[in-house]
Formats: C-alpha cells, sequence, structure tokens
C-alpha cells in the first residue's frame, strides 16, 4: 500500500484533502444552523425559525399578516389589488380572494384588528411624495360576507417639510401599524440612521395632524409590527445590511423598551415585512419573493 501512495502526484492528495476539509466544513455549518436572540445581558439562547410553506402565487409581497379563526390573511403591497388573501394553514393553496370595495391600494404595508374592526394601513411612503395617508376601518364580521363598512383614517405627519418631498432617504415613510388602548400606533422606517419614530393616531375617521411620540433605534428598517395585548409586548421586524431582524419590546412604560434581538443570520436577502403573534404566544412571519419564493415562518418565544 506504501509503494501505491508513493506515486501518486502530491497535487491529487491536496485536492483530496482540499474536497475533505470543504466537506468537514459543510457539516460543521449545517449543524450550526440556528437562529440566535441576542439580549440586552449580552447573553443568548438558541431558537429555530420554522418554515411552514411556502406562499400561495398570488402572494408575492406580502406586507402585513392576521390569523382570523383558522385563516391567515395577507395583501400585496404597493401597485397590488385593493384585496385580501385568506389562505388556511392546512391547506395553503386554497385561497380566498376578499376584494375591498371603493378603495385603491396605493401602498398597503400593514394590517392589525381589534375585538370589532380591522385596520388597513396603507401607509408607505418611499419617497415621501404622499402628504396625506390613510388608514382604512372595516368590520370583521363583513369579511366573509358582504363588505358595505369602510372607514377614512386620515393623517399628515407635522413636522414634514418640502424637503422631504421626492427624497428617497426621508423620515417619513412607515410600514408598521398595532392597535393599542384604543388608538393605532404607527412606527416609522428611516433609512437615514435606522431610528423608528412612534406615532400615535386615532381609531376613528377623520383627519388628523399626527406629531412624534417617541423614538427609538432599532438598528434596522422597521417593516412591520405586532401586539401581544395579553403581555404588552410590542413586536417589530425589519432587516438590517440584508439580514431580517425581530425585536420584542416590553412595553410597560410610556415608550417600548428593547428586551431582546433575533438575527436570522440563515437567511441574508430574505425580505420580511409582516409579523403576526397569536393568541397563544406563536410568532409568524412572512418574507416577499426575492432571493426566495415568498413564505409562511413560524417561531415559538
Amino acid at each position: 500500500m506504501a509503494l501505491m501512495l508513493n506515486r501518486v502526484p502530491l497535487k491529487y492528495i491536496f485536492l483530496m484533502g482540499m474536497k475533505l476539509f470543504i466537506l468537514v466544513l459543510f457539516l460543521f455549518l449545517m449543524s450550526c444552523r440556528t437562529t440566535r436572540i441576542y439580549k440586552d445581558t449580552q447573553g443568548y439562547e438558541s431558537l429555530k425559525e420554522r418554515l411552514i410553506f411556502p406562499l400561495p402565487k398570488q402572494l408575492k409581497e406580502s406586507s402585513g399578516l392576521l390569523k382570523i379563526n383558522d385563516y391567515f390573511l395577507s395583501f400585496n403591497d404597493s401597485g397590488g389589488k385593493n384585496a385580501l388573501y385568506a389562505f388556511k394553514e392546512k391547506s395553503p393553496d386554497s385561497i380566498h380572494e376578499i376584494i375591498i370595495p371603493g378603495i385603491k391600494n396605493f401602498d398597503w404595508e400593514d394590517i392589525c384588528m381589534d375585538d370589532t374592526f380591522l385596520y388597513i394601513a396603507d401607509i408607505g411612503n418611499n419617497f415621501g411624495s404622499r402628504d396625506t395617508l390613510t388608514v382604512y376601518k372595516l368590520k370583521k364580521d363583513e369579511l366573509f360576507t358582504k363588505i358595505t363598512h369602510i372607514e377614512k383614517i386620515r393623517y399628515s405627519y407635522a413636522e414634514k417639510s418640502p424637503a422631504f418631498f421626492n427624497c428617497w432617504k426621508n423620515p417619513f415613510d412607515c410600514e408598521a401599524c398595532i392597535v393599542k388602548n384604543d388608538s393605532l400606533w404607527l412606527f416609522s422606517k428611516n433609512w437615514q440612521d435606522e431610528s423608528s419614530r412612534i406615532y400615535k393616531l386615532p381609531t376613528e375617521a377623520g383627519f388628523y395632524t399626527i406629531s412624534e411620540q417617541g423614538k427609538i433605534q432599532p438598528d434596522m428598517l422597521v417593516t412591520g409590527a405586532a401586539y401581544d395585548m395579553r403581555n404588552d409586548k410590542l413586536w417589530l421586524i425589519g432587516y438590517h445590511n440584508y439580514y431580517p431582524v425581530i425585536y420584542r419590546y416590553n412595553w410597560e412604560n410610556a415608550s417600548p423598551q428593547a428586551e431582546f434581538k433575533l438575527m436570522l443570520k440563515n437567511h441574508r436577502g430574505l425580505q420580511t415585512e409582516a409579523i403576526y403573534i397569536d393568541e397563544k404566544g406563536k410568532v409568524f412571519f412572512t418574507n416577499e419573493r426575492s432571493i426566495k419564493r415568498a413564505s409562511l415562518w413560524e417561531i415559538e418565544p
């Protein structure tokens, strides 16, 4: 055997060694595909995201997410149809298109609900060119029958100036909205410094001029929000340097306090724009179609 090995050229031994090293490295990386939650204490816990299923083909740009009874609800953002898409976890290929009559999807970015109403937030403002934004208010019990009751909650930002008109990196873009204590709360997406301004908006129809209520520094572009009413927790989703990021905040005081940050290091380039937490504490989120097919995911906190 030694005589035979001596006849093998060194370059082949080197190539075989490199292949073995690459194989070992690959197996090691696969074994480390764990999402880590980074806490304020500098410690971390291991947690894995779970792919539930690819979204129906009608949902290419899932920008909001809810669940009512057994149905998930989502929609496409700017330029999409004025429609919600309802589908069940056990039969994702069976999808119901729910047209919202009499309104336009200019840039729908989030959806939230209270006990009686749904709120569709047409609040996207990528280039700062929209002076008036709208949240549509619908009755939940009409959603799967006939939608006849639609109200408009319209607003503008008190701080906005003409300097931010047609400005891509403007601080008045917004893609995240929740309901808390009979008010809508908006969280801006700031391309300038990855901060997020917090705004409060009444849930009653009308026109309002709103001012900043607070500010947080998540160091990410905030693209979606969800509220855990049982535990008074705020969840935000977005991305930083093309990595998806999820935050959980404690909201006992006037301003949210960050509890932990979850970065999905295994999914660089995954554009995540919708998040929802159910009554059992399960966290769901979706990604838009980009480098991967649009999909629904689950995380258990």
